[in-house]
C-alpha cells in the first residue's frame, strides 16, 4: 500500500520494512510506488550535518560502512534525519538545504539487498519511529531541558520516548518527546487517567507511572537557628579532631622520648675497665674506679 511520504520526489512510497522489530531497525526502509528508484528529498529545512560517499553494495556489512552513501540533516531542536543506501549523493556537508530539495538519488549501497531508501528520525535528540513525519512536520519544540538545582521542583526523564502533550491526557496532541536523562523544572502536577502529570511548561505535560522519571522536589530552606547550632558543632567536631590528632602526636613523641632514653640505660661499663662511666641525663662522666 502507497502512503504519502515527502522524502520521495514521487511524493508516495511503499514500507517495506518498519521501525523496530526483532532485528531492532533503527529506520524504515522504503521505495517507490511500484517499487521503482527515484529521487531522494530533504523531509524539512536544515543543514547537511555529515555526508558519507564512495560506498558500492557491501551485503554483510557492519558499522558506519552498512549505510553505504548516506546524508545526515540537522533540522534543528534536536530534530534530524538521516537518508541511507543512496547510489549518489547531492549535497556538501554544512550545506543548507530546503524542504523538498534533492539529496541523493536511491540505491542500494552498503549492506542493501535491492534498492531503497533506509530512513532514521530522531526527534528532540532521541531516536523514533519515522512512519508518523513521512507527511508531517516535526511537533512544536519542547522546553529545553536544565541543570540540576536544588531550589527548584525537578524530573529526570528514564524513558527514551517520554511524550510531551499539550496538556494532562493521553488522548492530548503529542508536541515532542522529552530528552532522554534530560532535567526539567516542573510547576504543576495532577492525577489523571491513572498517570500522574507534571507541567514543564506552559501547555507541556509529561506522565509518571513507575520508573518513567525520577521525582526530584526542591529541598526546603532550614531555619536560620538550626543552621547556626548545626555551624557550631560542625566548628567543635573540628576542634575535638584537631586535638585528638594533638594527643597523638604527643603520644608519639612521649614513646620515642623513652626509646631514647632506654638506649642510654643499657650501656654498661666492662667490669675490668679502670675507668667507670655514669649515665645521668644523657651525660657520659668517666671516674676512676675503686
Amino acid at each position: 500500500m502507497s502512503v504519502k511520504c515527502r522524502v520521495m520526489k514521487s511524493g508516495l512510497a511503499e514500507i517495506t520494512q518498519g521501525y523496530g522489530g526483532a532485528n531492532n531497525h533503527l529506520g524504515i526502509d522504503l521505495v517507490n510506488q511500484g517499487y521503482t528508484l527515484g529521487g531522494i528529498t530533504a523531509h524539512s529545512e536544515g543543514v547537511v550535518s555529515y555526508v558519507q560517499t564512495g560506498y558500492g553494495n557491501a551485503k554483510g556489512s557492519s558499522g558506519m560502512a552498512s549505510y553505504g552513501n548516506m546524508v545526515k540533516l540537522d533540522h534543528s531542536n534536536g530534530n534530524i534525519t538521516l537518508y541511507a543506501h543512496l547510489a549518489s549523493v547531492a549535497v556538501k556537508t554544512g550545506q543548507k538545504v530546503a524542504k523538498g530539495q534533492e539529496i541523493g538519488y536511491m540505491g542500494d549501497s552498503g549492506n542493501a539487498y535491492g534498492g531503497h531508501l533506509h530512513f532514521e528520525v530522531f526527534v528532540n535528540g532521541n531516536r523514533t519511529d519515522p512512519s508518523p513525519y513521512l507527511d508531517a512536520d516535526f511537533p512544536s519544540p519542547v522546553t529545553q531541558d536544565v541543570k540540576r538545582d536544588e531550589t527548584k521542583d525537578q524530573l529526570q526523564v528514564n524513558k527514551m520516548d517520554l511524550r510531551v502533550r499539550k496538556a494532562p491526557a493521553t488522548n492530548q496532541p503529542i508536541l515532542g518527546l522529552a530528552k532522554e536523562w534530560g532535567i526539567y523544572n516542573y510547576y504543576e502536577v495532577k492525577e489523571q487517567g491513572g498517570y500522574t502529570w507534571y507541567r514543564i511548561a506552559d501547555n507541556q505535560w509529561v506522565a509518571h507511572t513507575e520508573d518513567w522519571c525520577t521525582i526530584m522536589p526542591k529541598k526546603e530552606p532550614k531555619d536560620p537557628e538550626i543552621e547556626a547550632l548545626e555551624l557550631q558543632i560542625s566548628t567543635l567536631e573540628k576542634e575535638k579532631q584537631e586535638l585528638k590528632d594533638r594527643n597523638k602526636l604527643l603520644e608519639q613523641e612521649i614513646v620515642r622520648l623513652r626509646e631514647e632514653e632506654s638506649e642510654y640505660i643499657i650501656f654498661e661499663a666492662p667490669k675490668e675497665a679502670l675507668y667507670g662511666i655514669n649515665l645521668k641525663k644523657g651525660e657520659i662522666v668517666k671516674y676512676l674506679k675503686d
